[in-house]
């Protein structure tokens, strides 16, 4: 049996994966420290052309928050993250965002339909796929190399 615990216990998560069943387990933890509250954890992912990836996440289905000193915040259902207009192409190359969803096939029609490939310099993207590790993913690569894995667990 092999459990890997890969662990932010500050403040409230982590994310536990049992070989055995092939599944990641996400658990929330409920951790007070103190009169800490977190109310977003939000990553800065690189633009090569600030105004081509602003566009190609509004087509992917995220709205812009808001706009200012070469960031935008950009928004899906709740969730956020920091598009900057900041680009090193071997940290673009490296950097990875997860983006798990309820319905992947919904997700590959949305993609298909809106023509990013052949639509946006740079962009792939592998349809769905199961994975040894229990999840299904779509591999997406953004205009800058960003690659996104967008999974749903099999559930």
């Amino acid at each position: 049996m092999v459990n890997i615990r890969i662990g932010l216990y500050f403040p409230f998560w982590y994310i536990s994966v049992d070989c055995r069943n092939r599944r990641y387990k996400f658990k929330e933890r409920s951790r007070t420290v103190g009169n800490l509250k977190v109310n977003a954890l939000r990553v800065f992912v690189p633009a090569k052309d600030h105004d081509v990836s602003t566009r190609f996440y509004e087509d992917l289905g995220f709205e812009t928050v808001w706009s200012g000193h070469e960031v935008n915040e950009m928004r899906i259902e709740g969730f956020s993250f920091f598009l900057q207009n900041y680009y090193q192409q071997e940290w673009a190359d490296n950097f990875m965002v997860q983006l798990l969803v309820a319905d992947l096939d919904a997700w590959w029609r949305h993609i298909e339909g809106k023509d990013l490939v052949a639509r946006y310099e740079g962009v792939r993207a592998s349809p769905p796929k199961d994975f040894p590790w229990g999840l299904r993913e779509i591999h997406l690569i953004d205009p800058a190399g960003v690659l996104w894995h967008i999974a749903q667990n099999p559930d």
